[in-house]
């Protein structure tokens, strides 16, 4: 797994189960073209990534929510119905540009690509998968606590 943004640097990460956590003090009222790669260990063998994107609150001292990044599981390997899945899933459940609305941090221009996987009579599992996004950290402090109801605008 690779982390690379212009703005933010570069970061990677190793492979298997092992879960890692990366922590960045990001300025407020800043921008930063974001692009997050998965590749595959062993050749034909396909991967699974899974990134969460949270935002700290200092006031309340809690996380919020701004983009989960998952294509597959373990046991069925990231193919492009599953990458189309989950960018139509995430599109659905965002407000405001983040899971969760109350957070001061905005994901847009959010897209994922591939340089192609197996055939899918052999299973269809992609060699690598590429998201690409604009992560937008607005110019005020989250407030409320998490998914907070008070968020969401009023129609």
């Amino acid at each position: 797994m690779v982390l690379d943004s212009p703005t933010l640097g570069h970061f990677r990460f190793p492979g298997g189960d092992e879960e890692v956590c990366l922590y960045l003090d990001l300025p407020e009222s800043s921008e930063h073209q974001v692009t997050i790669e998965s590749h595959e260990l062993k050749k034909g063998q396909g991967m699974a990534p899974n990134v969460r994107v949270a935002e700290y609150g200092l006031l309340r001292h809690t996380w919020y929510d701004v983009i989960a990044i998952s294509c597959g599981i373990p046991e069925h390997h990231c193919d492009p119905i599953t990458a189309d899945f989950w960018k139509d899933e995430w599109m659905k459940k965002r407000k405001r540009g983040r899971l969760d609305p109350c957070g001061s941090t905005v994901v847009s221009s959010l897209r994922w690509d591939t340089s192609g996987g197996m055939h899918m009579q052999d299973g269809g599992a992609l060699r690598d998968f590429r998201v690409q996004f604009k992560l937008q950290v607005k110019g005020f402090a989250p407030e409320l606590p998490p998914y907070d109801p008070r968020c969401v605008p009023q129609e």
